[in-house]
C-alpha cells in the first residue's frame, strides 16, 4: 500500500523513531488512530489524508532545498539533500 511505504520511509529517515500516531497527526492530518484504524479495516486513505500527505512532503523538502546551503559540513549538506530528494521522490508517489 502507498501509505505503508510511506510511513516506513518517514520512519527510516527518522531513524527509527517515528509513531503511527504522529504521522497520522504530523503527515496525514487526522487523529492520532488515523493510520492504524484504517489499517485493522483494510481501508485506503481519504483523498484529504492524501492531500495533507502531498502538502508536508512537499513543504518538508522545500525547507531542506533553502536550508542545507547555509551548513558548512559537507556530510550535513548531502545528508539533507539525500532527504530531500526522498521526500520529492515520496511527492511523486502520492501523486
Amino acid at each position: 500500500m502507498l501509505i505503508d511505504n510511506i510511513f516506513e520511509k518517514i520512519v527510516e529517515m527518522n531513524s527509527n523513531y517515528y509513531t503511527k500516531s504522529e504521522f497520522s497527526k504530523n503527515y496525514l492530518g487526522k487523529c492520532n488512530t488515523y493510520y492504524s484504524s484504517m489499517k485493522c479495516r483494510k481501508e485506503d486513505a481519504s483523498k484529504t489524508a492524501l492531500i495533507n500527505l502531498f502538502k508536508k512532503l512537499k513543504h518538508e523538502a522545500a525547507i531542506l532545498e533553502e536550508t542545507h546551503i547555509v551548513f558548512d559540513n559537507a556530510y550535513i549538506r548531502e545528508n539533507m539533500k539525500q532527504k530531500r530528494n526522498a521526500l520529492k521522490e515520496m511527492c511523486d508517489e502520492v501523486l
